[in-house]
């Protein structure tokens, strides 16, 4: 069977496989600002500990709006 895997370059789809474990692999970041030096530095440090876990990140910002980040 991995002979057949190699073969067809078959690459797992994180997407199908968090439909089947429900789990996304996936953290969200909500900020004020992405553009402010220090949100954005915290992103960055994020994501890179994340990708080495597998996991992606998924960053809004709510442009300073208090209603938003509700």
């Amino acid at each position: 069977m991995l002979d057949t895997v190699s073969r067809m370059d078959f690459r797992a789809n994180a997407a199908a496989r968090g439909l089947r474990t429900t789990r996304s692999f996936l953290v969200g970041l909500l900020v004020p600002a992405i553009s402010n030096d220090v949100f954005s530095r915290i992103a960055e440090v994020l994501e890179e500990d994340l990708r080495h876990e597998s996991v992606g990140l998924v960053i809004v910002s709510s442009g300073w709006d208090a209603g938003g980040e509700r």
